[in-house]
């Protein structure tokens, strides 16, 4: 996922056991020297199966929300002071449809709502993404 803010690149690691890690890689790495990635946080996902695995992710156009989705939820956090700060909040999870294989996510242009699609299906599902 790529920060509009930052130009920061998150990566968040799709765990077994429900605990993914999100590293940062700074928006501003030179291009020429390998990049350090920090890591900024711990998911705590489903302990288990299908919910457990983080699949996709995006950020929002304004950086304000973050939208990520395993193959059983779609969950959204409004961004915090830090990407620690933002991670550890409790998510709200968005009611969306069952995809077989739900691989893709991202949010509108707008940041309005999202897109999530399964793999190999030829159906796009989408709904508001807003924090309350």
């Amino acid at each position: 996922m790529v920060d509009p803010v930052s130009s920061d690149i998150l990566i968040i690691t799709k765990e077994t056991n429900g605990r993914s890690k999100v590293f940062r890689a700074p928006g501003s790495s030179s291009t020429t020297t390998a990049t350090v990635l920090e890591l900024v946080a711990t998911l705590t996902l489903a302990t288990s199966g299908q919910g457990a695995l983080a699949t996709a992710g995006d950020i929002s156009p304004s950086g304000d929300r973050i939208i990520l989705r395993t193959y059983t939820a779609i969950l959204l956090w409004r961004r915090g002071a830090s990407w620690s700060e933002t991670f550890s909040a409790t998510p709200i999870e968005l009611p969306s449809a069952t995809e077989t294989q739900g691989e893709g996510l991202a949010f509108s242009a707008d940041g309005r709502g999202w897109y999530s699609a399964g793999e190999q299906s030829s159906v796009v599902y989408g709904a508001t993404a807003l924090c309350p």
